[in-house]
């Protein structure tokens, strides 16, 4: 059973219990808290990993390590951006870049 499956599964189990249905977006938060967790675990990695070449401990962080992760939290910013934007009803802010 993957993570979804398991948040679907609490959320059932939460609505039985309170007899509240769950939030019409929770399968939203659901995904969001999932790519934000992934993304903590990426990031802690890295330091630890730059560190470590640091202290002579490990291999240099490398270029295309930086670009990588750099993308995916720009990919997931701008996702939090538009979904911010949505519940708010404001129209998404146009970067220069």
């Amino acid at each position: 059973m993957n993570s979804i499956d398991l948040i679907r599964q609490a959320a059932s189990s939460l609505e039985a219990v309170t007899g509240a249905p769950p939030e019409p977006d929770w399968h939203d938060n659901a995904v969001l808290l999932s790519e934000l967790a992934t993304l903590n675990k990426l990031i802690s990695r890295y330091i630890t990993s730059a560190l470590d070449a640091d202290a002579e401990r490990g291999k240099p962080v490398t270029s295309a390590q930086d670009a990588a992760l750099g993308q995916q939290l720009v990919e997931l910013g701008q996702r939090l951006l538009a979904r911010a934007h949505v519940v708010s009803h404001e129209p998404p802010h146009r970067g220069s870049g």
